[in-house]
């Protein structure tokens, strides 16, 4: 007896937020953290990088099950733990551009005329890497909305009534044998499609961004 679709619409809001929030979280300390350990090197550099290998060796969406699980139920939790799981994702693309920047010329010409480290760090490294960052948020952001709504489907996430996608699902498991096969399909597509545009639009950022294909 509910609509199928005014509920899908009103949920929008809630899947788009928290993987919108998830990613800035994974985006905000996985660069502070991989510019800081790809500049400074030496111990600084094997501690951060050592950590996130640990967060490596376990799959995103089991990270993020043991976060929230952790945490505690509810949409604020479900977007601590996605954003949590995706820091190493942009900590490795963030330490590895900020190596390959701080062997240029003008970084070293910056050295040479006495340039405190950290404004090189914050006013000439990060700006030069900020590219690759794009494209990797508009690719992550199909994942952590996935992850999303994996974690609501599990019970963990967002929690009813609201209406986000991943409790639909979960919600309509119980009514796919007796016929009402909208109540799964629908969010399910929903989410598939949300999913796929923000693939396609990363990908044609990288290929606008990227001067090797201009």
């Amino acid at each position: 007896g509910r609509d199928i679709l005014g509920r899908i619409i009103w949920g929008a809001r809630y899947t788009l937020q928290c993987g919108v929030v998830a990613v800035f979280v994974s985006a905000l300390i996985g660069c502070v953290c991989g510019s800081i350990a790809g500049y400074y090197g030496g111990r600084v550099d094997n501690i951060i990088m050592r950590v996130m290998d640990a967060m490596c060796a376990f799959p995103s969406l089991v990270l993020a099950i043991v976060i929230a699980a952790a945490i505690g139920k509810g949409t604020v939790s479900a977007m601590l733990a996605v954003g949590i799981a995706g820091i190493p994702n942009f900590d490795r693309l963030m330490y590895a551009q900020t190596l390959s920047v701080k062997q240029s010329a003008f970084i070293e010409g910056e050295h040479a005329i006495g340039l405190p480290r950290r404004d090189i760090l914050v006013r000439h490294i990060l700006p030069n890497c900020i590219t690759p960052i794009l494209v990797r948020l508009s690719l992550s952001l199909g994942s952590a909305i996935l992850t999303v709504s994996s974690l609501s489907f599990l019970g963990i996430g967002v929690q009813p009534p609201t209406p986000e996608w991943g409790y639909m699902i979960s919600d309509a498991r119980g009514y796919i044998l007796t016929g009402e096969w909208w109540m799964i399909f629908f969010p399910g597509l929903a989410i598939a499609s949300l999913v796929l545009s923000f693939n396609l639009f990363g990908d044609g950022l990288r290929d606008a961004l990227d001067y090797r294909t201009q």
